[in-house]
C-alpha cells in the first residue's frame, strides 16, 4: 500500500482516483456498479455511486491494465480492491 505522499503524488490534484467529476466518466474503471449488484437479491441501485448508474462490464475485478491510464501514466489507482 502507497503512503499518504506516494498516492497523492500518482494522483496528482484530482479529487477522484478518475479526475474531478462525479460521477465517474464511463470507462474510468472498475468500481462498484451495476454489473456487481445484477445478480444480487434486492434493490442495490442506490449503492452504485448514489443511484448514478455506473457500469464497467466487469461482475466482480477487472484484468489489471483493463482501463485508460490517468494523466500521469498510472493505471488502477481506483476500484478492483474492495479491502483497502
Amino acid at each position: 500500500m502507497p503512503y499518504d505522499s506516494e498516492w497523492s503524488a500518482a494522483a496528482g490534484s484530482a479529487q477522484y482516483p478518475w479526475g474531478s467529476v462525479f460521477p465517474p466518466p464511463r470507462n474510468s474503471g472498475n468500481y462498484w456498479d451495476r454489473s456487481a449488484i445484477r445478480k444480487l437479491p434486492g434493490n442495490w441501485e442506490k449503492s452504485v455511486f448514489n443511484g448514478y448508474g455506473y457500469d464497467d462490464k466487469a461482475e466482480r475485478t477487472a484484468k489489471v491494465g483493463s482501463f485508460p491510464a490517468n494523466s500521469h501514466g498510472f493505471f488502477d489507482l481506483g476500484g478492483n480492491v474492495w479491502e483497502w
